[in-house]
């Protein structure tokens, strides 16, 4: 395995940088919690949660694998190598990115996440308790809405961290360190570029 051939050839096609390995399967389960969850019973409210609560720990996770990209390749021609971690609990997912680097609404999206992973553990450890049985709905409703919170904070983040890693693209065409990269975007199709005199930021 050849660290810097493998980390430039993954950072010229865009189709191999971070993003959900299904993500048409994660948009069913955000359908099927959002169909759960308007069905107003005790059964429909606990799905829910659970629901949005992992699809927002693959959220975190998603982050830390732009985080962890991102830093390998403003390194270059440096090697940084990450361990493979699996299965990972959401609190130990929030822990490393909250010691990992900054971005914008970092301390908002942590904040949510931390708000979603408690309502989750209470109803989890507080499930056969009576008097917790007419709190479920309101508990619900606003993991629903933190949930929301989350998605959007988490669509900025990765965007941001899309852009950044378009940057250096750009900067290693024009500096010639590799010769020609294909970038995709949403909605827009792809494209191959080959680095011309001058390459703006985007």
């Amino acid at each position: 395995m050849n660290y810097k051939k493998d980390l430039l050839d993954r950072l010229k096609h865009s189709t191999k940088w971070p993003a959900f390995k299904n993500l048409g399967h994660l948009s069913i389960l955000n359908d099927r919690a959002d169909r759960a969850f308007s069905k107003g019973s005790f059964e429909g409210y606990i799905a829910a949660v659970a629901i949005y609560h992992q699809l927002s720990a693959d959220m975190v996770e998603l982050v830390l694998n732009d985080i962890q990209f991102l830093t390998q390749c403003s390194l270059y021609p440096l090697e940084l190598h990450f361990k493979k971690k699996k299965n990972r609990m959401f609190g130990t997912l929030l822990n490393e990115l909250k010691y990992s680097i900054d971005f914008k609404r970092k301390k908002d999206f942590l904040c949510q996440c931390d708000q979603l992973n408690k309502i989750r553990i209470t109803m989890v450890h507080k499930l056969t308790k009576k008097v917790f049985l007419g709190s479920v709905s309101h508990m619900a409703k606003d993991a629903k809405d933190i949930f929301d919170q989350i998605f959007i904070l988490f669509d900025e983040t990765h965007d941001f961290f899309r852009t950044c890693l378009h940057n250096i693209q750009n900067d290693f065409l024009a500096s010639g360190i590799i010769t020609e990269a294909t970038y995709v975007e949403s909605a827009k199709g792809s494209r191959s570029r080959k680095p011309n005199k001058k390459i703006g930021r985007r």
